[in-house]
């Protein structure tokens, strides 16, 4: 395996953070003073009807502004609170992502999607939390959503030959199976392991894992990476160990690769 290598130039350019605190989830997000005057006019008449409990006002109302103003981001995530607020669940998801495609920072929007999605997408209600609380590493509630990510975790599943691949802390090196399946790690974490289940794999089958930090405009920096052949069905066990320094906090990924081709991509984060 490779000698991980990260730059101490590039962490202290990349990794500084910041600090926020989380607002309750179901409050509508106030007006701005830099909107224009008629989309404040609407904002705060729709934030009025949702407190009288005026619900279908209120989503006609924002649906007027997002169609008037489609890239003001708060107006998208009111109206997904409006829609909420109705029993509309599909479609106060779809005005939430549009939040988040307007605004990549709108963390209340990653909070509610996580929420939203619970019930019927783990993975996306998983990938929605941990985008909120890199954004939030300070929420006063962080060990709660921690908690509630941990029971939507599932090993990830790939295709063909690859099984499920979970990343972990904690190992079984006599069966090479992973003992719990994680998606949060503490910068001093010694060990972080990929675990990879092979299913009927053959000599031609050239397996391939790169880890990659994720940068905030999503471009992905390679970390490490290790590549072996297939054979037969197995379990793989594919380490990383931390550097001198603290593993730098943020995102990163897992990305498994059979013959050249992007089998199986499992993120997590690096977070005090």
């Amino acid at each position: 395996m490779k000698k991980i290598v990260i730059n101490l130039i590039l962490i202290a350019i990349l990794f500084s953070g910041c600090s926020f605190s989380r607002n309750n989830s179901s409050k509508v997000a106030q007006n701005n003073n830099a909107i224009p005057t008629d989309a404040k006019f609407l904002l705060d008449k729709s934030i009025e009807e949702i407190r009288v409990g005026e619900i279908d006002g209120a989503i006609k109302d924002l649906q007027e502004l997002t169609k008037s103003y489609p890239k003001l981001a708060l107006g998208y995530y009111n109206l997904g609170l409006a829609y909420i607020k109705n029993n509309q669940r599909n479609e106060a998801i779809i005005a939430w992502e549009k939040t988040t495609r307007i605004d990549d920072k709108y963390a209340d929007a990653y909070f509610n999607l996580g929420k939203a999605y619970k019930s019927f997408n783990k993975k996306k209600a998983r990938d929605n939390l941990l985008k909120y609380l890199l954004l939030r590493p300070n929420d006063p509630y962080i060990n709660n959503i921690k908690d509630e990510i941990f029971l939507l975790n599932d090993p990830a599943i790939g295709k063909g030959i690859i099984g499920r691949v979970s990343i972990t802390d904690e190992v079984d090196l006599k069966n090479n199976i992973a003992l719990s399946v994680k998606n949060f790690f503490k910068p001093n974490t010694p060990f972080i392991y990929s675990c990879i289940e092979l299913v009927n794999a053959t000599k031609d089958k050239n397996i391939e894992v790169n880890w990659f930090y994720i940068m905030q405009n999503n471009e992905k920096l390679p970390v490490n990476s290790t590549k072996f052949s297939g054979q037969g069905s197995k379990n793989v066990v594919i380490s990383l160990k931390k550097p001198y320094i603290e593993w730098p906090s943020g995102k990163y990924e897992a990305v498994i690769l059979v013959n050249g081709v992007e089998n199986a991509a499992v993120p997590f984060i690096i977070q005090r």
